[in-house]
């Protein structure tokens, strides 16, 4: 349990490139998954509205 404790403390300055890229990585998926649920609220049914 101590060595998980260090290894949380330090990871960020020993893996930072990997870190770097995980956390890019998820913004860039987080920004995805946004934008897919903004597209399919405006493509629902009752959101669309046709001229007659």
């Amino acid at each position: 349990m101590e060595w998980q404790i260090f290894l949380e403390s330090i990871r960020s300055e020993i893996w930072e490139d990997h870190f770097r890229a995980l956390d890019e990585n998820t913004r860039t998926r987080t920004e995805w998954l946004n934008t897919i649920k903004k597209v399919s609220a405006a493509n629902k049914r009752e959101s669309l509205q046709i001229l007659n």
